[in-house]
């Protein structure tokens, strides 16, 4: 695995999976501009060496850097699949075109040199990486010293320098192609499964979120209506005292007025008697 957080191959082609079907999110998330996606994210080749060729696997890993390089995905992330269905030793690479910080799946190839060898920049045509490809090969058996296994690389190579086309039908078995179509079509066709568990699980944390923000929010009511009980009965305590001489002053105050109230009516009595009693008899004057 290359550009992965794990080790793991079938963890490792889910990362890819979401990296490729997320790009606006991923995009967006980084405060990035949309732009048009990546509708075919999945690019495959493979590599083989001569039966007695006594490679390892750091060599294959340090092949498959260059080819990258070559080809314009350094950076992507890669998953190198070995197997031992054939009896030439050989990788199956496959690459996720979108990049994982820039979420782009950039078309131009910049000019550069890899082990010894300038290549030009160039728009990528997928059609036509075979031929970076195959320049990279013939320079890495060169440098190996088995350029001689494979003279038909070399001529097709010469003439391609010169301008000419030349179509070379025996690169790629159909063996080897349908295995790799098998390979990378099944590692697609699972997209609608990795959509549904990454939608499953961003509502499950959605929902947890939900439930820690309630669960907040309660507690700090909880704890707002707590501190007004609180404040509620200390301030009744703290003016108990204060209430209660209230109550006892005001209180003595009605009783004093009332006293007062009797005893006026009680003088005034008598004399509204008198009074009544004059303007009532004829005889006065």
């Amino acid at each position: 695995m290359l550009n992965l957080t794990t080790q793991v191959p079938d963890k490792a082609w889910r990362i890819m999976a979401a990296t490729a079907m997320a790009q606006n999110e991923i995009k967006k998330a980084a405060g990035l501009k949309a732009g048009k996606r990546c509708t075919n994210p999945v690019y495959a080749y493979s590599l083989s060496w001569s039966l007695d060729d006594p490679v390892d696997r750091q060599e294959m890993e340090r092949a498959v850097k260059q080819s990258l390089a070559v080809l314009g995905f350094a950076g992507r992330q890669a998953l190198i699949v070995c197997h031992n269905d054939e009896p030439q030793p050989h990788v199956h690479v496959i690459v996720n075109r979108v990049h994982p910080e820039s979420v782009r799946a950039d078309h131009a190839v910049p000019a550069m040199r890899v082990d010894g060898v300038d290549y030009p920049a160039r728009r990528r045509e997928l059609s036509n990486d075979h031929l970076a490809l195959s320049r990279w090969a013939e320079a890495y058996q060169k440098r190996r010293g088995q350029e001689h296994l494979t003279p038909k690389r070399t001529a097709n190579n010469q003439v391609r320098e010169k301008g000419s086309f030349v179509k070379d039908a025996g690169a790629l078995s159909r063996s080897a192609y349908e295995r790799l179509a098998g390979d990378a079509g099944a590692l697609w066709r699972s997209k609608k499964t990795i959509l549904a568990q990454v939608h499953r699980r961003r509502e499950a944390e959605r929902k947890n979120l939900e439930a820690t923000h309630t669960g907040q929010r309660a507690f700090l009511y909880d704890e707002k209506e707590a501190q007004i009980g609180s404040a509620r009965a200390e301030n009744k305590q703290k003016f108990r005292p204060q209430w209660a001489a209230l109550f006892r002053r005001q209180e003595k105050e009605k009783a004093d007025h009332e006293r007062q109230q009797s005893s006026f009516f009680f003088r005034l009595r008598p004399a509204a008697q008198r009074t009544l009693a004059h303007a009532c008899d004829p005889s006065e004057p």
